[in-house]
């Protein structure tokens, strides 16, 4: 249900109010969108709230960054901001039950985002990327790690995030952390040991940050299980993402009383089929596990890791019916697939099944020091040291460049020439990578590498549109007689495998027991 009014703040007299949704004028709105406080509450210093905020630890802190907006969107032409913390009563559930479905189309139709990351002890901006452990390693701030901060991220027309003292665009930030990415290194345990815990790879904040990448159920999903949020609102996870999705996830309900499982439960039932074929697909859940609840099913916390640029907008799903069905107490998932294709395969084991290479065989990549200039960061990165993946995120960094080429260079012209970083970019734009998969085709994958060279059976769920290439899941028949189908792992193979029985249909097939 789309709520009639939103609460905005006006700029010239510091004044929260009320406003009728079809009369807003987007173009002169902008958003906040930053990290909140620990450690208390206070009341924020703006006229018309009457309920005290966790989000500022004092309301020296609220001013600051919102003087700061004040600063970039008023020479913009805007008249309000909308920041949650003061255009949501937080401690009114049934307000945001209203209001937190809307979010995602607030940052969509407004003008643009004001971003920030947590303000220091001293009250100031952090930079995107900055140095720890005796400046040995690096990461990004802590904006890039939360659940809300996904759909903040792909939504607005605008977004300008607030570094230090310097204003970056979304695609100077993407450059810069793509750059950067082979020296990034987590500071976080994986996997965490609690749910609502941040355990983000670089390449998961690089898929977020990329111009191509497109999301879908299974790879919010998958950017959702991985960042943090408050462990009073887990539930976040699945709410935080309705922005970025289409119909009909507009007809689930918000409601923080419900548990996690069951609203990860309600938003699977909505999903269209290419969804509910992705999520089963991608969902690497063990077949030890029976576990069925909705924090497992969903592949929450099993999701295979996607490419950043992924082809499946051309891909042929092989089903248009597949649902997910929701019975028994305590409740129970499993998916059904109508007029399934069940293959009989044989999938040759590739040779080289990791496709990462040793970090000798890798292009030399400049230093992390060199593009922190780039990106106006303040920090001493010098003794920085390469990550673990840092051949991968080298070979990922350069197929990432010469994908957005285009969109690319443009930033490196209004950049001064001669400065190591600009030119180093520069370079590499020219000469991309030589280290290419033939026709972007990855090598045979099997979740259970036992089982190559064997021929399984194979539930399609989807193919390249030539049918060069093809991705499902190895499926058995289950022992308990209920004619239900057992994921064993899942799977990609290209045309060249032998292919036993292809095209068996099933007009049924219920995966989960």
């Amino acid at each position: 249900m789309v709520p009639n009014r939103i609460r905005l703040i006006r700029l010239k007299t510091r004044t929260v109010s009320w406003h009728a949704v079809d009369v807003i004028p987007w173009d002169k709105v902008w958003t906040i969108t930053h990290i909140w406080d620990t450690g208390g509450e206070t009341t924020i210093p703006l006229k018309g709230i009457s309920w005290m905020s966790t989000s500022f630890s004092s309301e020296n802190r609220f001013n600051v960054m919102f003087e700061k907006t004040c600063q970039l969107v008023e020479p913009r032409g805007a008249e309000y901001v909308w920041i949650d913390a003061a255009c949501i009563h937080q401690q009114s559930d049934d307000e945001k039950k209203e209001q937190v479905p809307f979010m995602g189309t607030i940052y969509s139709k407004s003008a643009g985002a004001i971003a920030f990351g947590t303000l220091s002890p001293k009250d100031r901006f952090v930079e995107i990327t900055s140095t720890y452990d005796d400046g040995r390693k690096a990461w990004v701030c802590d904006w890039f790690e939360r659940v809300w901060t996904f759909q903040e991220l792909q939504l607005p027309k605008v977004l300008l995030f607030v570094s230090g003292d310097h204003v970056l665009t979304r695609n100077e930030i993407y450059l810069s952390i793509l750059m950067m990415s082979p020296y990034l290194t987590s500071p976080h345990q994986s996997p965490p040991s609690r749910l609502n815990d941040p355990h983000l790879s670089i390449q998961d904040v690089v898929n977020a940050l990329s111009p191509l990448s497109r999301s879908n159920t299974q790879r919010a999903l998958m950017q959702t299980s991985r960042r943090g949020c408050s462990s009073c609102h887990v539930h976040d996870k699945v709410y935080g993402i309705l922005g970025v999705l289409a119909q009909p996830y507009s007809k689930l309900k918000v409601d923080y009383k419900t548990a996690l499982e069951q609203a990860l439960l309600d938003l699977m039932k909505l999903m269209p089929p290419n969804d509910v074929l992705d999520t089963l697909m991608f969902n690497t859940l063990p077949p030890v596990d029976k576990i069925h609840d909705g924090v497992h099913w969903s592949g929450m916390i099993m999701l295979d890791r996607p490419t950043e640029h992924p082809s499946y907008e051309t891909d042929i799903h092989h089903s248009t019916n597949a649902l997910v069905v929701v019975t028994g107490k305590p409740p129970r998932a499993t998916t059904v697939v109508y007029d399934a294709t069940l293959w009989e395969v044989v999938v040759t084991k590739p040779e080289n099944t990791h496709a990462d290479v040793s970090n000798t065989h890798v292009r030399a990549w400049p230093s992390i020091a060199a593009f922190s200039q780039y990106a106006k960061l303040t920090d001493d990165f010098s003794k920085v040291e390469r990550s673990a993946h840092y051949a991968s995120a080298v070979g990922r960094a350069e197929r990432s460049l010469a994908a957005n080429r285009t969109m690319l260079e443009p930033l490196l012209e209004k950049s001064t020439h001669g400065s190591g970083s600009v030119d180093d970019i520069s370079y590499i734009l020219q000469n991309p990578p030589s280290r290419t998969e033939p026709g972007g085709i990855p090598p045979n994958r099997l979740g259970d590498a036992s089982l190559f060279d064997q021929k399984v059976t194979m539930l399609v769920c989807r193919s390249k549109a030539d049918n060069s290439f093809h991705y499902g899941i190895v499926v058995m028949p289950s022992e308990d007689g209920t004619r239900t189908w057992h994921k064993v792992c899942t799977a990609a193979f290209s045309d060249s495998c032998v292919v036993a029985a292809k095209a068996r249909a099933e007009s049924k097939v219920v995966i989960g027991r």
